[in-house]
């Protein structure tokens, strides 16, 4: 219906030619699904401070996703590697919503961490999140972050797992080292697992690694991320339009 209209609309401005017809229109919906998503997120974003979106930011789907999760499914264990706008939505999340929940940061840059930290701080909120700083580096085949620094309590369980970083330039499949690093921490009744950037071909094939490592998770695939999902009760996709 929302597809058909757009294709209607743009004939009419001739806008649109029989090679471009599909492209215009998966960037016309895609754009009206992030708007209407934003609207959304709308309680997370006034009254607070104002978020440096970047091209990096994983956008509007993917954090919906995330904050549905946490609310549909009663997640408490939130770890997020990759400080940025995730780490502050949650917290703001927490917040308004009065849940008792706790967010653990992972990233090798102290001053980007700064300057999230003081984002967290002026919007009341910092209480919820912990940072490591961790650098990367080469270990063994791999490179990651120095695996060190991230020391958790031996009772600690982890229920969402998000997964933004390192940059993936850093080195080839610079992302790998997450879940075989952390998969004695998920939780053994449910967990959600976000891969952030499997449009890019490095991230495809942790994809089907990881698929390996973690045979019993659902895996589901969307433009520029995949979910690992196991034992969760809801589903918590966001609405769609299309």
């Amino acid at each position: 219906m929302i597809k058909e209209s757009i294709k209607h609309i743009l004939k009419k401005m001739g806008r649109i030619s029989n090679e471009d017809t599909e492209k215009k229109i998966n960037d016309c919906t895609t754009f009206i699904q992030s708007a209407r998503i934003t609207n959304f997120l709308s309680p997370l974003l006034v009254n607070f401070s104002y978020l440096p979106l970047t091209d990096a930011a994983a956008g509007p789907h993917y954090y919906a996703h995330i904050l549905n999760d946490i609310i549909i499914n009663n997640k408490k264990n939130i770890l997020d590697i990759g400080s940025g706008i995730s780490t502050i939505l949650i917290a703001r999340l927490l917040k308004i919503n009065d849940i008792a929940a706790s967010i653990i940061s992972i990233d090798h840059d102290k001053n980007w961490q700064n300057i999230v930290g003081s984002i967290l701080k002026r919007d009341g909120v910092d209480q919820y999140v912990t940072f490591i700083d961790s650098p990367i580096i080469k270990s063994n085949e791999y490179t990651w972050y120095d695996k060190t620094k991230i020391v958790f309590p031996d009772d600690y369980s982890i229920d969402t797992l998000l997964i933004d970083g390192p940059i993936g330039t850093t080195a080839h499949l610079a992302r790998f080292e997450a879940v075989p690093f952390l998969k004695k921490y998920l939780s053994r009744n449910c967990y959600t697992i976000y891969l952030h950037d499997t449009d890019r071909p490095d991230e495809k094939e942790i994809v089907r690694l990881w698929a390996m490592d973690l045979p019993y998770a659902k895996i589901s695939v969307f433009n520029r991320y995949t979910l690992f999902s196991y034992g969760n009760k809801f589903e918590f996709y966001p609405q769609s339009i299309l």
